[in-house]
């Protein structure tokens, strides 16, 4: 009742309040109290009032569902983890962050199945079905790259303008489910991207599939330059339509 009165109709991944209240929460871990953590006084009284309910009823299971999922996806980090991040680092010509990307694993995070803001704080989840083996990996990759979604953004709205069109925003989104399954076949010839098995384009972004296909996927796999790509894929987009522009 609680939540359905109040944050419910926020998302999580782009609204502040919750963003901040999930950044809380990761920071405070598995502490009985809430007193110091930069909470809604509201918020924290109901938290820990149903938070014992939940620690009898799901905690044991969900914990050995973390701690199961954390040990399937170890071994795969440590073997292509540092090649991945190089792969998609020269890919974009971005940084890692030094200390690396924390990844926080829970029963549930939200319908994708894993989900990133800025904080940053990355959420997968150890119960669904399709998060398991290397696209597991490809889906911690995937939600790693959206650190970079603003700059990425940038460069994509520069060359926009210097070309007279005006560009869909989900295209860095469209940008990151290629380029992510990409650095993953680098690794394993024979994987099937997590876009293309659970049937991503069709339901979502294929229409910048055949931009991305023609002018991304070659640089992908080490032809040309990354801002000579860039300004392909901004050719060969589809643009929004003058009825939808804003300035």
């Amino acid at each position: 009742r609680f939540y359905a009165e109040g944050a419910s109709p926020q998302d999580v991944v782009f609204d502040r309040p919750l963003i901040d209240v999930g950044n809380a929460l990761a920071r405070a871990g598995s502490r009985e109290s809430l007193n110091d953590v930069a909470l809604d006084a509201a918020l924290k009284s109901t938290l820990e009032r149903v938070a014992p309910i939940y620690r009898r009823a799901w905690w044991t299971a969900h914990r050995e569902s973390n701690d199961r999922w954390k040990s399937s996806i170890d071994p795969l980090l440590s073997t292509h983890g540092d090649a991945l991040v190089a792969y998609v680092t020269r890919a974009y010509g971005m940084t890692w962050p030094r200390d690396g990307y924390p990844v926080r694993v829970f029963a549930y995070s939200n319908g994708a199945g894993a989900l990133s803001t800025p904080g940053p704080l990355l959420l997968t989840s150890s119960r669904d079905s399709v998060n398991a083996g290397m696209h597991a990996h490809e889906t911690i990759i995937h939600e790693s790259m959206h650190q970079w979604d603003e700059e990425t953004w940038g460069l994509l709205r520069g060359q926009a303008k210097a070309q007279g069109k005006f560009i869909y925003g989900e295209l860095t989104h469209a940008m990151i489910w290629i380029t992510a399954g990409e650095a993953i076949r680098s690794r394993v010839s024979d994987h099937e991207p997590y876009a293309v098995a659970n049937g991503m384009w069709p339901r979502s972004l294929g229409r910048f599939k055949p931009a991305l296909d023609a002018a991304w996927l070659p640089w992908l796999r080490g032809e040309g330059t990354r801002h000579a790509a860039i300004a392909a894929l901004v050719k060969l987009v589809p643009e929004i339509p003058k009825r939808w522009r804003t300035s």
